[in-house]
């Protein structure tokens, strides 16, 4: 474990020292990065036997069955730009 402390010491200081537009550019990175991982994870959990299918397969059908209407609030409009669909699928109980 001290050597990971200390490696990951070494790494922010080396960060601290880089010129700004440098940091600005591993920050991009780095939050491209874990984006990447993010939407990995999310594909995974709703893939056909991912840990959420069953919870994707019961909204579906709710949706589909009538038991969910559309909500639109800042939130559900600024996941709609990002996932274009995902408004179909958000339930609500009515």
């Amino acid at each position: 474990m001290d050597k990971m402390r200390a490696a990951k010491e070494q790494i922010q200081e080396a960060i601290v020292s880089l010129p700004g537009n440098e940091r600005a550019s591993l920050l991009k990175w780095l939050v491209e990065m874990d984006r990447l991982v993010w939407d990995g994870e999310i594909e995974k959990d709703f893939s056909e036997s991912g840990a959420g299918a069953a919870l994707l397969d019961r909204v579906k059908k709710d949706f589909e069955a009538g038991r969910c209407s559309k909500v639109y609030t800042p939130l559900n409009r600024c996941a709609n730009r990002m996932m274009p669909g995902l408004k179909d699928l958000l339930p609500v109980k009515g």
